[in-house]
Order: structure tokens, then C-alpha cells, then sequence
């Protein structure tokens, strides 16, 4: 998704990949990734995602609620916050499970 403002996404269910570019007082829901994320050029947002990877380049006055497996890679952000994923739906369970993504990981 790119050039959006003032806008709610919610995907349910399990995604490959997301790509998110310039995003203005956005709020991004997304069930889990089986691969990777990439956000840049965003202010002003919210985002509750979980996936093996995140990248964050260029996020201004955004919060973030993340599940992911390895550290997520944060470039040129600031006034940035981190909370843990917290986002619920029927067969979330299954998703995770589905993404390799369930508690154990």
C-alpha cells in the first residue's frame, strides 16, 4: 500500500509480505507474515503487526505493537514507540501456527 492518508487497513488472516509507503495518520492491522515487512516514509501512524522480519526507515510520530522473530532494523525514525503485537481475531491461533509464527517461535 502506498500514498494514503487518514485511513484504517485491517487484513485479517495469514500474508506473505507487506509493503507500506508513505503513510499519513494511518492505523495498519495485519495478521501474520509468513516472510517480511517493510515500512518507510510514515508519520503520524499506527501499526500491529507480526512477521519473521520488520524494517522501519523514515517513521515519524508512529506507534508500533509487534510480534517478530528477529530484532526489527529501524533507519532514520524518530519519536518512534514499541509495545507488544496485541491484535485478536477468530483463528489468529491458526494464522500464527500457518506463519510459523505460533508461541514456540
Amino acid at each position: 500500500m502506498s500514498d494514503l492518508d487518514s485511513c484504517e487497513i485491517r487484513i485479517i488472516g495469514c500474508v506473505r509480505t507487506h509493503f507500506v509507503h508513505k503513510l499519513i495518520h494511518g492505523r495498519v492491522y495485519v495478521g501474520p507474515m509468513i516472510s517480511s515487512v517493510l515500512i518507510e516514509d510514515v508519520e503520524e501512524c499506527v501499526f500491529a503487526m507480526v512477521s519473521h522480519q520488520i524494517q522501519i526507515h523514515v517513521a515519524t510520530r508512529s506507534d508500533f505493537y509487534l510480534r517478530v522473530r528477529s530484532m526489527p532494523i529501524i533507519k532514520d525514525s524518530n519519536r518512534v514507540r514499541f509495545a507488544p503485537y496485541c491484535l485478536f481475531y477468530e483463528g489468529i491461533k491458526e494464522d500464527l501456527r500457518g506463519a510459523g509464527l505460533d508461541a514456540g517461535n
